[in-house]
């Protein structure tokens, strides 16, 4: 091995290591086979697993502005897996329903794995016969796209983010692998897979895009042609035999905010957790120079228009509400271009600056996930949730319904078993600002007629919920049970 490829190659052995034991750390405290754990592991996860309870029902789908005011924003497969799974899980171990998001986070898990051996498939045909060092790092690439802090807790979660995004790595896998021998055959296996990870979530049309961009460039008009017909047959007839609810969630995003705080939070947390793969990328530049080269080289073409057609995904992390999951096509693009830069640095015999610049990135990685692990920054576990939703359960268990608590993981049915389990959709607050109506007057509305039997607000918040005082039809019945205070309706 070349003694200048030492330092930067073991530099990311250290950090894709501590990266697996971080994720070691999470997994442990957000999964066991003892006990059902009570935890939520990304944002609006309730949200999504009470999705998948509806879609075990046969009912994923709910118009919004109706009672409860749930919503289902992702798309047909998501929910439809995770029933199925969570469903078999359940009936072959005779488990009750709280054991539904232990089952549900070991399918993302499965994800997780997946998303590895088709990145380490891409990355390996981006720089394919390369000397060891660059197969190592190659690895150690791998495991920071698939176990890395960008993932994070999403590895765990029961989120849609990897199954869509395992579906566009595929996608691009099988047009490096087959175009060059069966160009139709590519076209047509690459645009199903396209359209299964818009079946996971409608925002996933990087396939697509990148594809296209790709066969502009090749000028295939028969590819084209046979993508374009594949892909409007595939949406218009899921379309067409979706329910009015299922068409109307593919204009849910009008209902969203965007701000600049957003966008720049979810870029300094980006850019801290690919800074080596920023840097490797960087060194695959020069290749970009020499275009009848690069137009001649599929698996390095791929990956550039790739980059561009997630470009849009930089405005779109400004949504409120948008995470670092946002970017994780983005992310494995520009990790298939630092392969290949890897692999340049490799052939000039690893200069010493860019070589000690790539340690220096993949040295930065590896202290901070040691500071997470330590627990001196970040979150390195769960279990405190744990801990506080088995002691506030034993609160809310037998109130009288229906309930509704301002923490919506109190409304899932192994906390609070009686329906109707009012986990509001995530844009309700932003749609009832900005006037859309809603079914009686939506959660204010509820409250000023005395719908609730109970309400659930956190100890010390005002006694008011969407704008109606609760003083005029509920009483205090309990302060400070487990960190809540108890209203019960005037009367009961």
């Amino acid at each position: 091995m070349n003694r200048q490829a030492v330092i930067p190659t073991v530099a990311a052995a250290f950090a894709a290591a501590a990266a697996a034991v971080l994720l070691g750390l999470r997994v442990e405290s957000a999964i066991s086979l003892a006990r059902p754990l009570l935890v939520v592991t990304s944002g609006a996860e309730e949200e999504a697993i009470l999705g998948v309870l509806r879609a075990m029902d046969g009912q994923a789908y709910v118009d919004t502005a109706r009672i409860p005011f749930a919503a289902t924003y992702y798309n047909w497969a998501f929910y439809d897996l995770y029933a199925a799974f969570i469903r078999m899980v359940l009936a072959m171990f005779g488990l009750g329903i709280d054991w539904a998001t232990t089952a549900g986070r070991f399918l993302s898990l499965l994800a997780t794995f997946a998303c590895g051996l088709v990145a380490s498939a891409a990355i390996t045909r981006v720089a394919p016969g390369c000397s060891v060092p660059v197969r190592l790092h190659n690895a150690a690439l791998t495991a920071w796209l698939s176990i890395g802090p960008l993932v994070g807790y999403w590895a765990i979660s029961i989120n849609v983010e990897l199954w869509a995004h395992l579906c566009t790595m595929a996608a691009m896998l099988v047009m490096m692998i087959a175009y060059e021998r069966n160009r139709l055959g590519a076209v047509a296996a690459a645009s199903l897979l396209s359209l299964a990870a818009w079946s996971f979530k409608q925002s996933y049309i990087f396939a697509p895009m990148a594809m296209g961009l790709f066969l502009l460039i090749r000028r295939d008009w028969r590819g084209i042609a046979l993508a374009v017909v594949l892909h409007l047959a595939g949406l218009a007839a899921t379309l067409g035999f979706g329910s009015p609810e299922y068409r109307a969630m593919m204009l849910a995003w009008r209902g969203s905010d965007f701000a600049l705080w957003q966008l720049s939070r979810n870029l300094l947390n980006v850019g801290v957790k690919i800074l080596p793969v920023a840097v490797a990328a960087a060194l695959a530049a020069p290749l970009m120079l020499n275009r009848r080269a690069l137009a001649a080289d599929t698996p390095l073409l791929l990956g550039l228009c790739g980059l561009i057609a997630t470009a849009p995904i930089i405005p779109a992390a400004a949504k409120v509400g948008a995470a670092e999951n946002y970017f994780f096509p983005l992310v494995f693009f520009l990790a298939l271009l630092g392969a290949r830069g890897v692999a340049e640095l490799d052939r000039r015999h690893w200069p010493r600056l860019p070589s000690l610049v790539l340690a220096a990135a993949w040295g930065a990685e590896m202290v901070a996930c040691a500071l997470v692990i330590g627990g001196v920054t970040g979150s390195n576990g769960v279990s405190h949730l744990d801990r506080r939703y088995g002691e506030q359960r034993p609160c809310v268990a037998q109130l009288p319904s229906p309930m509704y608590a301002f923490d919506p993981y109190l409304a899932l049915p192994w906390m609070h078993a009686d329906g109707p389990y009012f986990v509001l959709a995530y844009q309700y607050a932003m749609e009832r600002a900005a006037g859309r109506s809603f079914e009686r007057g939506g959660i204010g509305g509820l409250v000023g007629e005395g719908y609730f039997a109970s309400v659930v607000l956190p100890t010390g918040m005002p006694a008011e919920i969407d704008g109606t005082p609760l003083a005029e039809r509920y009483r205090l019945d309990r302060r400070g049970c487990a960190g809540l205070d108890i209203y019960l309706r005037a009367g009961n």
